[in-house]
């Protein structure tokens, strides 16, 4: 059976490489940017049966996230040249196509990412503040297992960890979101230090902003 790993982050190239070990019939796409490829090839949708897509799925609704990839990888176009009788595991998806299927709806598989997710936005946090973890001053929403866990490695780390309710917004120097319902007024806007950061890790996406 051919298979296609399709953009993403570096766990799907790290998932290929582990394929290529195991001597499975897999390419990968999506990845010309991290592997320099001096002649930027195209990337094929089509030929594949079973097509391992990105989680997240999609940032913006209209792309594929290939943060690593020399082309935008559109959705519709994927969508339609792709192989009718492909299956496309991923997710989330917002889409009604029967060739999907969800991981992120399978409560065993995400138990096994909790973690690895967590070390990313940690990493994230890390690589894009200009303040060191301990002793930094972090806003974490939620209470799900990611943002238990990510207190978990912040309070190892030396952080002050606060939450929705005991949070000094002009003392923050990052705010790390996992609720979907989350967001902040323009006045409490104004009131953020002009360099903080804004890490949203909600199930829809990983984004980041900052206040410079």
């Amino acid at each position: 059976m051919s298979i296609q790993i399709l953009g993403g982050d570096l766990t799907n190239y790290y998932l290929f490489k582990l394929m290529e070990e195991h001597k499975i019939n897999v390419k990968l796409e999506g990845f010309g940017h991290y592997l320099k490829q001096k002649i930027p090839k195209p990337v094929k949708f089509d030929g594949f049966k079973l097509i391992i897509a990105p989680i997240p799925f999609t940032i913006d609704g209209l792309t594929i996230y290939a943060p690593y990839s020399d082309e935008i990888l559109h959705i519709d176009t994927f969508l339609s040249k792709a192989d009718k009788d492909a299956v496309i595991i991923g997710g989330p998806f917002n889409i009604n196509d029967s060739r999907l299927i969800d991981l992120t709806q399978n409560s065993s598989f995400t138990n096994l990412t909790v973690v690895p997710a967590s070390e990313e936005i940690i990493k994230i946090a890390i690589e894009k503040s200009n303040i060191t973890i301990n002793s930094s001053n972090i806003l974490v929403t939620g209470e799900g297992r990611i943002s238990k866990q990510v207190v978990k490695i912040l309070e190892s780390l030396g952080a002050n960890i606060y939450f929705n309710k005991n949070f000094i917004i002009d003392d923050t120097d990052i705010i790390i979101n996992t609720r979907k319902d989350f967001s902040l007024s323009n006045s409490e806007l104004d009131l953020l230090k002009d360099e903080c950061l804004i890490i949203d890790a909600t199930p829809t996406g990983c984004n980041i902003d900052t206040r410079y």
